[in-house]
């Protein structure tokens, strides 16, 4: 069992080089008496803390075979007291943070919806007064090209917005009170709302939806945007290296690479489809062991084959490897990201991926992945993008996610779940080849759509400027506790 504050633990344990070292609690409680507050983000009272850590104590003593007198409960009970007074003490002031913010967005909807009311009234009488004549100007085109986007995202009469404010509204009061929360309820905490492919899993068992709503909810989120299924000689050829590989599965086959010339001089479509056969060839025919690969060596043999060949390789994207900060503010390395460049020579983030090899524990992968994946959206509408989105991508041992946010209502990132799919366990597994590379093929579409729009950002125009207006701060930043 881990626990914060198990490290310090352990060091202070183990670090005595005395031969008849005794360890002393009261010592331990004494000289990380600033640390407590550090390890417990609720209240505790001064015996919770005490019959807690005394536990632990024992248990990491016996553990490691060091025995030693405990010292007594009385004397550390000041100690205890002033820590309990110090936890108590920072809980009160980040839930005070936590309702001057509540406070503040509910000032700031009041105030908004007072000025729309304005808004409405002077226009409904600028209607009347209106002249059947009447030819719009330029001014007032990009108004009408600024209606289209409305802050508020409605399906016919019902506002979803609500709904999903009214959501996160509650997860902020169950964060405030350090209960349990699912990863969809932690998102809202950061204005991030996850729409899954089946829509079974996500923000929307949260809420009450009508079924009209929930039909038309699919078409909204535009999760087949780009996807298409291999042309015929593609799939032919992934069929026949199935079979192949199934034949020779400790070995590249000798006819491979006139199967592959076949194919290309048939129907030069399926040069990128043949370049990722060849590369993921390549690497199953050693018989890799996944169980012994670390997090590098497994997303090198497994993923890169399909990542650098589909996705990577699009014109005017530049790759950045794991040791690349996602922004200089911000302590943020993904494992695998990609760039370009506006007209101006700055640099925007585009897509990032986390890996998680097969063996290791990816419980906060997503949360990260989510955290990211805002950040980088949040710059691109700060350089005026046009239709902003960023994209993500979560491999989960052989399990791959991919995502796309986006913000064209006010205060609402939606994160949306494109498509899942799976890696070759093995060489006799490349039936999920065809799965995979329709998949990463739609992300490629997507992101050459979206280096065009960056590309093309010049001059910013009313859309961008409102759209800036509804980005919110990022509050929830996950740690290794998620």
């Amino acid at each position: 069992m881990t626990f914060k504050g198990l490290d310090a633990l352990l060091k202070f344990l183990l670090t005595s080089d005395k031969p008849n070292f005794k360890p002393s609690f009261n010592k331990f409680v004494s000289k990380h008496e600033d640390d407590f507050i550090e390890w417990h983000t609720t209240p505790k009272t001064p015996e919770e803390l005490e019959r807690l850590w005394s536990n632990r104590f024992r248990k990491e003593c016996k553990r490691l075979e060091k025995k030693g007198k405990m010292g007594t409960t009385n004397y550390r009970s000041n100690y205890w007291k002033r820590i309990s007074q110090r936890i108590t003490l920072r809980y009160k002031e980040d839930m005070a943070l936590m309702r001057h913010e509540e406070q503040v967005l509910e000032t700031q909807n009041v105030l908004v919806d007072a000025l729309n009311k304005r808004l409405r009234e002077r226009a409904t009488k600028h209607c009347e007064r209106s002249d059947s004549s009447y030819t719009p100007s330029d001014e007032d085109s990009d108004t009408s090209r600024s209606s289209k986007f409305p802050s508020s995202w409605s399906i016919s009469d019902y506002c979803i917005s609500d709904m999903l404010n009214k959501f996160r509204n509650d997860c902020v009061k169950k964060y405030n009170h350090g209960e349990a929360m699912t990863r969809d309820e932690l998102l809202t905490l950061n204005y991030t709302y996850l729409f899954s492919a089946d829509g079974g899993r996500d923000c929307r068992a949260f809420i009450q939806l009508p079924e009209y709503v929930k039909r038309t909810l699919a078409d909204e989120l535009d999760q087949d945007d780009e996807f298409v299924f291999l042309d015929r000689s593609s799939k032919e050829l992934c069929n026949e290296i199935e079979e192949l590989m199934l034949l020779y599965p400790t070995h590249v086959p000798d006819q491979l690479d006139d199967i592959f010339q076949a194919v290309k001089d048939k129907a030069k479509e399926t040069g990128l489809v043949i370049k990722v056969l060849k590369a993921i060839v390549a690497q199953y025919a050693n018989r890799p062991d996944f169980t012994a690969m670390d997090e590098d060596v497994f997303s090198d043999t497994a993923f890169k084959p399909f990542f650098h060949t589909i996705v990577s390789s699009v014109p005017y994207c530049s790759r950045d490897g794991q040791f690349t900060q996602l922004d200089r503010r911000l302590q943020l390395r993904p494992d695998a990201m990609l760039s370009t460049t506006t007209n101006k020579n700055e640099t925007l983030r585009c897509l990032v991926a986390e890996v998680k090899a097969p063996n290791r524990s990816s419980n906060g992968d997503f949360l990260k992945l989510a955290f990211e994946m805002k950040c980088a959206l949040d710059t691109m509408i700060d350089h005026h993008v046009d239709n902003p989105y960023s994209l993500g991508i979560q491999v989960e041992g052989f399990t791959v996610r991919t995502y796309r946010m986006d913000l064209l209502y006010d205060h609402i990132y939606r994160m949306i779940h494109l498509r899942t799919f799976y890696l070759p366990r093995s060489a006799a597994d490349f039936g999920v080849i065809k799965s995979a590379i329709c998949s990463l093929l739609q992300v490629r579409k997507l992101l050459e759509e979206l280096i065009k729009n960056i590309k093309s950002s010049r001059a910013p125009h009313p859309i961008a400027d409102e759209r800036k207006s509804w980005r919110r701060p990022t509050i929830f930043v996950p740690d290794q506790k998620y």
